[in-house]
């Protein structure tokens, strides 16, 4: 963060948070692992508490998947048949992006009930009503496939659970 001084005028930059890992020994490596771990799995075991059907978008990316493990690992854990459901959407007609190839590996290793579904070239007549959803201006990109997304999802989930942003750590 930055401070400016008004008495002399000066700017003051200050580092606000930092992990130094090469000062950890190898012991408090695998004790961080071991809690990030237990984090992870507390967390998603808390969204799972739920008398309606969820789901998961699925990315096949490290967060999605992740969530999608600990999910699996929970149910065994809890004998638990329920199923996951996992939902995917990919651009038709577009090699260049195309996770959904990922989000199906996951899905497959899983053993999940998934879904894809794709969005074709003639979605911009849905921008008025996804910016009136959004009530306010925004510039996300993502926000034509999430909506799609999220309208699909919503014919067999009630709740769905996202790790959107994870991968940027």
């Amino acid at each position: 963060y930055i401070r400016f001084s008004l008495e002399d005028k000066s700017l003051i930059i200050s580092k606000y948070w930092d992990i130094n890992l090469e000062e950890q020994s190898k012991e408090s490596l695998k004790s961080f692992e071991k809690k990030l771990f237990e984090l992870l799995k507390d967390s998603v075991k808390k969204q799972l508490i739920s008398d309606v059907p969820l789901g998961v978008f699925l990315s096949g990316g490290l967060d999605s998947s992740a969530i999608v493990m600990m999910m699996n690992m929970i149910r065994k854990e809890e004998n638990s048949n329920a199923p996951i459901r996992t939902y995917s959407v990919g651009f038709a007609n577009n090699e260049k992006i195309y996770e959904t190839q990922y989000a199906k590996q996951i899905s497959e290793l899983f053993g999940t009930e998934h879904k894809e579904f794709f969005i074709e070239p003639d979605v911009a007549k849905l921008l008025p009503r996804i910016a009136w959803h959004c009530d306010e201006p925004m510039a996300d990109s993502a926000l034509i496939p999430v909506y799609l997304l999220s309208a699909s999802a919503k014919k067999t989930s009630t709740v769905i659970l996202t790790g959107d942003g994870g991968d940027e750590i």
